[in-house]
């Protein structure tokens, strides 16, 4: 029943396999029915030095083989001076013996066949020290599609200007014009602008927690009839049933996410986006662990979708999961997406800071905003 019903509400987002489809990404945007320029990253100028083996119809009904102690993945994906495939490469690698934290990251991700190009560490145990340099930034330039921010309208724009200029001279007035924009464009989709810059502004010098930050800015961005956040530590059952297929004699639970972005169809409620937030206090180990649990998260949302059989090579490389990771008062959005079967890569969008000092208003405006609403 719940195949049917990701079978129905991904038919109906995708459109009719028997049409001719738009070259576009498919997103949270699409549940918005929102447009994006994003331009599908093709492969099909890739010779078969590149994607040998490569198999439309092999998606998660050939696990990864072991001979004399290698894996050997279906991927197919061989670059400049390698022998073996990216997705053979990094699971031959992943061994538990003698671990360090960066190995445990790099273990876990290649066993899930996730390669994470955003992180550029060459320290030993990183996927980054599984190859060269030159295969480091092959493999990147395959994979990284240049992706356009979503601006202002101009009106907009120029309202906005207005709040930052004032802002330097009396803050006080800058917040009520704020208020006065925000009710001016009520109901439109240009009011989650002033409500953040309102939000900003009134908070500029008391940002001492996170969720005071992030909240109402999460609030303003997916104010959809659509979509429904549910914040909290709460438990998506999908994790659970994920961590009970590989361990079925264990009482185990799924992990707890901070913010679920979620949709409803059909009488049925399926996430499509996680969130985690931490202090920055908590150092560089929170960040670390926060950043595999909404990589696991996001890969098991895209699995149900990339995985049936209704859904064809061209259509499983479309689909792309943002994630959503913030420390303190710094975030940064990346995205999930199947390269080729049996390799998931992460692209690293673009940092999103919320600064603490009214003097930086237009940042919200030039750069904030615009990579939120690209999610």
């Amino acid at each position: 029943m719940v195949d049917q019903e990701i079978k129905t509400a991904v038919t109906e987002i995708l459109g009719d396999p028997n049409t001719e489809r738009s070259l576009k990404n498919v997103a949270i945007s699409d549940f918005r029915k929102v447009a994006t320029d994003e331009q599908e990253a093709s492969t099909s100028h890739l010779d078969d030095s590149v994607l040998q083996g490569y198999n439309t119809r092999s998606r998660a009904k050939k696990p990864a083989a072991i001979e004399d102690e290698n894996f050997v993945e279906i991927d197919g994906v061989i670059l400049e001076g390698m022998e073996k495939s990216v997705g053979s490469t990094i699971k031959t690698e992943a061994t538990f013996s003698n671990l360090s934290e960066e190995g445990k990251y790099s273990v876990y991700l290649s066993l899930n066949s996730i390669i994470d190009l955003s992180n550029n560490s060459t320290a030993p145990g990183t996927q980054r020290s599984f190859f060269s340099g030159l295969a480091w930034q092959q493999l990147k330039n395959l994979v990284y599609e240049s992706r356009t921010m979503p601006q202002p309208p101009e009106n907009v724009e120029d309202d906005l200007r207005e709040i930052e200029q004032m802002a330097d001279s009396n803050l006080k007035n800058s917040y009520q014009l704020c208020l006065r924009l925000q009710a001016k464009h009520a109901f439109t989709p240009e009011e989650h602008y002033f409500e953040i810059y309102a939000h900003i502004s009134k908070n500029a010098t008391e940002q001492d927690f996170v969720n005071e930050a992030w909240t109402p800015i999460m609030a303003a961005l997916f104010n959809d009839e659509k979509l429904v956040l549910k914040w909290g530590d709460s438990v998506p059952l999908i994790t659970a049933l994920s961590k009970r297929r590989s361990l079925p004699e264990e009482n185990v639970l799924g992990d707890r996410v901070d913010l679920r972005v979620m949709t409803s169809f059909n009488g049925g409620v399926y996430d499509v986006m996680a969130a985690e937030f931490a202090n920055s206090k908590l150092g560089p180990s929170k960040f670390t662990s926060d950043h595999l649990k909404i990589l696991r998260k996001s890969k098991i949302i895209l699995d149900p979708i990339v995985d049936q059989e209704f859904t064809t090579a061209h259509d499983a490389r479309r689909v792309i999961l943002p994630c959503f990771q913030a420390n303190g008062l710094d975030s940064e959005i990346k995205i999930m997406k199947l390269f080729v079967p049996g390799l998931y890569t992460i692209q690293h969008i673009g940092s999103i800071d919320i600064s603490d000092s009214i003097n930086f208003l237009r940042d919200l405006r030039k750069k904030t905003i615009p990579r939120l609403e690209f999610i």
